[in-house]
Formats: C-alpha cells, sequence, structure tokens
C-alpha cells in the first residue's frame, strides 16, 4: 500500500475514514446522553459530506486507488467504502433526534440510491462484480446494503438471492476455508475480512427473509463451516502455516460474530 494514500493534503482515503469515524463518537455520544448538541454536530457533518452540493462527494469511487503513473482509478477502489456500511447502522441511532429530519433522511438516501446506482453501471462496478475473492463478496455487501437503505428492497433482495450460488460455492472449500485469501500475504487478516462481508450479507439477509446464515455449497458446508474453521486461529490454539506480513485483529469480526450469534446460539461463540 502505498504510504502517500493517507496524505490528508493530496487524498481523500483518510478523509472519508476520519468523518465515518467522528459521525460514530458522535453518534454514540448522542444515544448514551441524549445531548442534542451531539446530534446536530452529527448533521452537520452529514450535510457536508453528503448533502450540502458545494462540499458534498459525489456517489462514486471513479478514482479510488489510483495507481500515479498508471490509471487515474480502478475497480478495486470500490473495497474503500466498505465503511459506510457500519454508518448506515450509525444513523438508526439518530432516528430519534430533532436534527435528524425527515429531509434528512430523504436526501441521505438519495445519495446511496446513487451510489448504489453507479455501483451496479459503471464499468468499475461490473469488473468489481466479477471479482473471485472478498472484492466480490464486499461489492454484494455494499449494493445490497445501500439499496436497502434507500428502498429498493427488490433489488437488495436480488443481490442476497444470488450469493450462495454465485460467491459462496466457489470460494469456500470443504473445511471452511476460504482458499484464495489464505493464498494472500495477509491470509489471517483477510479470512477475518471475507467473513465479515458474508456475515455482514447474512444480517441483511436476516431483515430482507433471505437466510444465508444456514446456506450451503453442494460440498454442504457454509457460514457457520468459516466459522468453525478460522476461531481456533483467532483463539491462538492454532497458526495458519503462513503467516500475515502485518500484525492482525479479529475485534470487527467477533461483533459480527456476536450478532451473528443471535441466529446461531452456539454458547461457545460467546467465549
Amino acid at each position: 500500500m502505498n504510504p502517500e494514500k493517507n496524505d490528508l493534503q493530496r487524498y481523500d482515503a483518510k478523509r472519508l475514514e476520519t468523518m465515518v469515524s467522528y459521525l460514530r463518537a458522535l453518534v454514540l455520544g448522542y444515544t448514551i446522553s441524549g445531548r442534542e448538541d451531539l446530534a446536530q454536530h452529527a448533521c452537520a457533518i452529514l450535510d457536508a459530506s453528503f448533502i450540502n452540493p458545494k462540499t458534498s462527494m459525489c456517489p462514486n469511487l471513479e478514482y479510488a486507488q489510483m495507481v500515479p503513473g498508471k490509471n487515474s482509478g480502478q475497480p478495486s477502489g470500490i473495497i474503500e467504502t466498505v465503511n459506510l456500511v457500519g454508518m448506515l447502522d450509525d444513523l438508526q441511532m439518530l432516528e430519534g433526534s430533532q436534527a435528524y429530519t425527515p429531509e434528512r433522511q430523504k436526501a441521505l438516501q438519495k445519495w446511496f440510491g446513487a451510489y448504489a446506482d453507479w455501483l451496479h453501471k459503471s464499468q468499475h462496478g461490473q469488473k468489481e462484480n466479477t471479482a473471485k475473492n472478498n472484492h466480490g463478496v464486499w461489492y454484494d455487501a455494499q449494493l445490497a446494503a445501500f439499496y436497502h437503505f434507500s428502498g429498493r428492497d427488490k433489488l437488495a433482495k436480488d443481490v442476497l438471492q444470488q450469493v450462495a450460488k454465485k460467491r459462496l460455492e466457489p470460494q469456500l472449500a470443504a473445511d471452511g476455508s476460504f482458499p484464495l485469501e489464505l493464498a494472500r500475504t495477509r491470509p489471517m487478516n483477510y479470512s477475518l475480512y471475507v467473513l465479515r462481508a458474508y456475515l455482514t450479507l447474512a444480517r441483511l439477509g436476516d431483515i430482507l427473509g433471505v437466510n444465508l446464515y444456514d446456506a450451503q455449497t453442494s460440498k454442504g458446508v457454509g457460514l457457520k463451516t468459516a466459522i468453525d474453521f478460522i476461531l481456533p486461529y483467532v483463539r491462538g490454539e492454532k497458526v495458519l502455516p503462513k503467516q500475515d506480513v502485518t500484525p492482525w485483529n479479529s475485534n470487527y469480526f467477533m461483533l459480527m460474530l456476536h450478532t451473528a450469534n443471535k441466529h446461531y446460539n452456539d454458547k461457545a461463540y460467546e467465549k
């Protein structure tokens, strides 16, 4: 990864990450304290980032993950907005606030609807849709989440209904591993990352009536098999043959597993 990516003066990646982080802090503060000033500040960030035409982001990622001297952007850059999926959860906590008006909600739905259309129709989006590894799964998770938020549940459901055959079938091995992620320089990190994407899709499916928690491939394996495969490595009971080149962190995965366990109800997971 080019360290210039985090240059706040030249590029937007760190700005996007910071915006989502600040918004989450304010929303959690409002939820815990009930302070309307925190909700108002959160809404000011939403206005600047998504609503005000003078400052808002364009609903596309034409120029994401550009490689200087090679291209102005590439399909893999679509994964840079994965954190916006979690941001939509944060917005639900704002719904009791006077500041989060129906007009703001509609404006945000319009932005995410436009972004979903770009993901579906653009060359970058169509290319990312064909990705064989976690990129393809996160593409689906973003598209389904943004369709759902923008009020187009039929389209979201269409995405979810294809996941088992289109993604899980070719990606998940009989032992519950994801070979394409294990082959990377950060196999543990990406194994957890792709599972997070699948569990995000399963949670959306839970809302929209598509059961991905129990979906199985022709090998008779599914997401629970994948969870059971990776947990001994998360607990430190086993070590993958190929070590990650940088440290890995299981925090986000464990949060997703806790949510998934409302379905599985496996006491071992809660440990």
